[in-house]
């Protein structure tokens, strides 16, 4: 019997969380151009978040 590698599962339900989270910014229909800088980076980097987990 094999030993799990917990290392694995967490960095697999990261990435489940980063694509979740990718697709919710990019299928929302934000507008961009009446955010605030704050606000458009993290909206950005959620989605290059849910590009990364892939």
């Amino acid at each position: 019997m094999k030993k799990r590698q917990s290392n694995f599962e967490l960095l697999r339900i990261i990435c489940m969380f980063l694509i979740v989270a990718g697709h919710v910014t990019w299928q929302t229909k934000f507008s961009y151009s009446e955010l605030n800088l704050v606000h458009r980076v993290s909206i950005q980097s959620l989605w290059m978040g849910g590009e990364l987990g892939v």
